[in-house]
């Protein structure tokens, strides 16, 4: 068996496609191809080919990544990636991902991130989980915004959101720009997305947030009980965030209101119910696995919440630095805090404690010094990152 790699070309892009909806169960329509057509750049994707079959694909985005204290650094959007079953245990996959976290690297982006399909497979690459997302389920017949915190009317309007993406787009850039853990969104990403929530997306705009979901038909027996599926709900403001759940709370003939993604984990709306218990937690998941590179620039870029000092090690490479609140340079002295890369991606944006990773044998460091470490590589709020991609 002789394999091919090398960079797809535009000849190459339905066979690309095939193999995507192959692997991920996803089925493109013609707008939905021109929407990822739009969205990739194939001088990013490395494919494999046994004769003229496509037998794996990796590639990535340029996108850009919002840290602890709102710097902003490239990162390397690792996307597209599978290996056919046929062709498996043949080192495909890691040899597509090592050419394509070489690309990353090559073009200035100091570290790769992904939405990892199953939480097994890319730990040993080099990636860590550093936003989770949760799954939740309100009942809208039993609750709704509490009185005192009811906006008044007029400040949301229904809206088709595919008129109107160069507006959600910019109030996105605002919203990631002051949420550590968050992606940017192009026009292109933004029309992907919109076309993965399906045909019957709906849109509530608010000069300084939005909210996209679709309404699931439930006639019941004479009781209706539509369920509303919550895409996303995007806000800059607590007055944009409030309005726009008066909204979502307010359809009549819906029962459950579903989402993936929509409440993060510190997400004030409990607060603002009339019933703190109706925010159902289903599931919390995995969602952006960040996988560092550049590990000096990524924490001398970053912000920390107190004044410490601490030697941090890469023990996949050996390199060690001395992280200060303003900077970090590399160091021969000894580390406080041995690390994976993979550990060092968890422990970025501040979402998962010293001490968590510690305890899950993903860092070494003496326990004396786990209290001072967690109050200087921690971060609130919680990182969050609301984009798949």
């Amino acid at each position: 068996m002789t394999l091919t790699y090398r960079v797809p070309t535009d000849d190459d892009f339905d066979a690309l496609l095939r193999r995507d909806e192959e692997a991920f169960g996803d089925v493109f329509d013609d707008a939905a191809r021109l929407a990822a057509r739009d969205a990739v750049d194939l001088d990013r994707f490395r494919m494999v080919l046994d004769g003229r079959d496509v037998v794996g694909l990796a590639g990535s985005f340029e996108m850009e990544l919002t840290l602890p204290g709102l710097a902003v650094v490239p990162l390397g959007g690792t996307t597209w990636v599978s290996v056919a079953p046929t062709h498996r245990r043949q080192g495909i996959l890691r040899r597509l991902l090592d050419d394509v976290h070489r690309d990353i690297a090559d073009r200035g982006a100091p570290i790769a991130g992904l939405i990892s399909s199953e939480g097994g497979i890319y730990e040993r690459f080099g990636y860590g989980i550093a936003t989770r997302s949760r799954v939740t389920t309100i009942d809208r017949r039993l609750v709704s915004i509490a009185p005192d915190f009811v906006p008044a009317p007029g400040s949301v309007r229904l809206v088709d959101p595919m008129e109107l993406v160069d507006e959600l787009v910019e109030i996105h850039t605002r919203y990631r720009r002051a949420r550590a853990g968050e992606v940017d969104r192009s026009g292109a990403v933004m029309k992907r997305r919109l076309h993965r929530l399906g045909a019957g997306v709906r849109c509530a705009l608010h000069a300084d947030g939005y909210a996209l979901w679709k309404i699931v038909s439930n006639w019941g027996n004479a009781e209706p009980q539509h369920r509303l599926d919550l895409g996303e709900l995007t806000a800059c403001t607590a007055d944009a965030h409030v309005a726009l759940w008066h909204v979502v709370l307010s359809h009549d003939l819906v029962g459950p209101i579903r989402s993936e993604q929509a409440i993060g984990l510190d997400d004030p709306l409990p607060y603002l119910l009339t019933d703190q218990r109706a925010v159902r937690t289903d599931a919390v998941h995995d969602m952006l696995w960040l996988r560092p590179d550049d590990v000096g620039r990524l924490f001398a870029e970053r912000s920390y919440r107190v004044d410490d000092t601490f030697v941090i090690e890469v023990n996949d490479t050996g390199e060690r630095w001395r992280v200060t609140a303003d900077d970090a340079e590399p160091t021969d002295t000894a580390a406080d805090l041995v690390s994976t890369r993979a550990g060092l991606g968890s422990l970025l944006l501040g979402g998962t404690s010293v001490t968590e990773l510690a305890r899950g044998r993903r860092v070494e460091i003496d326990p004396a010094l786990l209290g001072r470490a967690d109050a200087f590589f921690g971060w609130s709020p919680t990182p969050r990152c609301t984009t798949m991609f």
